[in-house]
């Protein structure tokens, strides 16, 4: 595009020349024929010319100024193409063009270092505040990563939430890790923004060049890569990519497009883990799991893809995925309930609600049967935000379940604020039952508050029979655990005992063959 707007500005420019060189000789002709006829004055027959004359320099000067306003277009689609419109930095086409100048230049591979800067933190503003406060934050950001970086490079903005920094005079990992330094100490800066006080982070993947650089693209792709591992890989906030992480990061990549591809193709699978109500010992619901199976690469651990879409932004299209293909799956086996994790980007997004909406409606699933689980982060961290959410969920006829309780950071003192109908127990707190006073004490003391509050209790990771046997000295809990059922396949739960009891709606077409109905959601702007 770029290249095809060079040849647009060389055109504009030949043209202005030939007009320009028209009009020249046309007004030298005119006046040359007025001299020849003894000029202007007291001389009737040189009307024609003057005529002739006021039409050139009209349409000389008509000509110029489209041509010119051509020009002024071509700078501005120039701008457009080469520069960020929010934050007036130099785009990922400009930070192409540098590189691809600097190997024509002849600079060697060791002069040139790459980071690539992810910011953590942006998309739940967004989500929660507002792209308007997101896009100040943004411009904030900008500001401070310019002066954090002063002389030692030029930032571009590549993407919503990613910048890069091309630093020449790089010769070793170490120099790319002072810049990267002070970039991290960024994060303990409050932003203020729309009225809010924002706090964001940052990742931060490099790559330095130790030979010519032969594809400036594949070379920007190394940062990339290396951000994103260190995104969803380490626990480091800066990575350097290397011959060491080639195969990481070459995983990565196929990750990546593996992912994207396995949303737009429903290839994520739905498992199903069974929970069992203590007082009738019989399934009353199950949780879903997401599961995906690569075609090259095998198994892939949900918390390797879980954290890959978070780094990729896709979230919330992961969740309405899982959301439709469990409500359409468990939707015809009556008197079951369903549960499902709804990340904290998902529930705060402002589409939310809607798109929950239309997915209960194309699925035929009952509001009332379906729980959803969230985080103690969600909360917390956007308590009137998380709550007016939760609030409107329930008026749905939609219960809501804390999980992974006592992971975190909220106290059982802030449980009277939650909007919530049920408390999920963690695991960790389950560890210890049947063997150790003090652990058992702690459960105890754990129950009696949450009860008090008057939520459910689910009682998550039972593996023992000793956990199960002090656990029945408690009334009303549900149970999961590998006790119990490991998650499973669709078909394993439809041929399960578990389900026995249980009527399937007979205008369901409930077999071993089943398969979804071909429900597709419509995107959210």
């Amino acid at each position: 595009m770029f290249e095809m707007h060079q040849m647009q500005y060389k055109r504009i420019v030949m043209l202005t020349s030939c007009a320009l060189t028209f009009a020249a000789f046309a007004i030298w002709r005119i006046f040359q024929s007025v001299a020849e006829r003894g000029g202007i004055l007291g001389n009737p027959d040189v009307a024609p010319d003057l005529y002739i004359l006021s039409c050139t320099i009209l349409m000389t000067c008509g000509v110029v100024a489209i041509l010119a306003r051509s020009y002024e277009d071509h700078k501005q689609i120039t701008q457009a193409e080469r520069y960020d419109q929010d934050t007036g930095l130099p785009n990922s086409a400009s930070l192409v063009e540098r590189l691809n100048k600097s190997v024509k230049n002849g600079k060697t591979q060791s002069e040139i270092g790459l980071l690539a800067i992810g910011i953590d933190g942006l998309q739940s503003i967004n989500v929660a505040r507002g792209y308007g406060v997101g896009n100040q934050v943004i411009r904030v950001v900008a500001e401070r990563l310019n002066a954090a970086i002063g002389n030692s490079g030029t930032l571009y903005r590549i993407s919503g939430d990613t910048f890069m920094v091309c630093a020449n005079g790089i010769e070793t990992e170490s120099e790319l890790a002072q810049i990267a330094e002070r970039i991290i100490e960024l994060r303990d800066e409050p932003i203020l923004a729309g009225g809010f006080t924002c706090f964001v982070g940052f990742a931060i993947g490099a790559v330095l060049a130790d030979e010519e650089i032969s594809d400036v693209q594949g070379f920007v792709r190394k940062a990339e890569l290396a951000l994103l591992h260190t995104r969803t890989q380490s626990t480091e906030k800066f990575v350097v990519y290397s011959n060491r992480l080639e195969h990481s990061t070459n995983r990565l990549s196929d990750l990546e497009a593996g992912f994207r591809q396995a949303l737009e193709t429903d290839q994520l699978e739905v498992y199903f883990q069974p929970l069992i109500d203590s007082a009738s010992n019989s399934i009353v619901s199950v949780e879903a799991l997401a599961r995906w199976i690569h075609p090259q690469l095998g198994v892939i651990k949900p918390q390797e893809f879980v954290r890959l879409a978070e780094a990729l932004g896709l979230n919330e299209k992961m969740g309405n995925v899982v959301l439709r293909k469990a409500c359409s799956a468990i939707g015809p086996i009556k008197g079951l309930n369903l549960a499902v994790n709804i990340s904290a980007n998902h529930l705060l997004h402002p589409e939310f609600i809607r798109d929950l909406k239309q997915i209960l409606e194309l699925t035929h699933f009952p509001p009332e049967r379906l729980e959803l689980e969230i985080t103690e982060n969600v909360v917390m961290d956007l308590p009137v935000r998380a709550n007016e959410v939760l609030r409107n969920l329930r008026r749905l006829g939609i219960s809501i379940a804390l999980d992974d309780f006592g992971t975190g950071y909220t106290g059982l003192s802030y449980l009277k604020e939650l909007q919530v109908d049920r408390i999920k127990i963690d695991s960790k707190f389950v560890v210890g039952l049947g063997k150790s006073p003090e652990a058992e004490a702690m459960f105890a003391s754990i129950v009696e508050i949450i009860q008090q509050r008057g939520h459910k209790i689910t009682v998550e990771g039972i593996e023992t029979m000793d956990q199960l046997k002090f656990l029945e000295t408690f009334e009303g809990f549900w149970y999961q655990g590998f006790l119990f059922s490991k998650p499973l396949k669709y078909i394993q739960l439809l041929r399960s005992d578990f389900l026995n009891n249980l009527a399937v709606d007979p205008d369901d077409q409930l077999a071993e063959d089943h398969t979804e109905p071909k429900i597709k959601l419509v995107a959210s702007s």
